[in-house]
């Protein structure tokens, strides 16, 4: 999810673009109406993201569950190579990271 109240639009514009989500239209559309679609709710999306702190709650959750995996795949009995050493990344579809 968005990481800002400026990044709104933004991730709107990414999420409707990705045909694996909605089918606006033909696919020769489906941009054009992603930009409309995330122009015309932007305002009405970012202040009902204000209401919870101003961004998605998402990846400070994903953050902390991948912090959590990766503590606990090092203190456990489990070795790639001999090494315990494991490294958890995040990665979102339509936000940075």
């Amino acid at each position: 999810g968005p990481d800002s109240l400026q990044a709104v639009r933004t991730f709107l514009y990414n999420l409707f673009s990705d045909r694996e989500i909605i089918k606006l239209g033909p696919p020769f559309l489906q941009k054009p109406l992603a930009w409309l679609v995330s122009f015309l709710r932007s305002k009405k999306t970012e202040k009902m993201y204000s209401l919870i702190g101003g961004k998605s709650p998402i990846l400070d959750i994903t953050i902390a569950q991948a912090k959590a995996l990766e503590e606990s795949l090092n203190s456990s009995r489990f070795t790639v190579h001999g090494s315990r050493l494991f490294k958890v990344y995040i990665g979102m579809r339509y936000w940075h990271p």
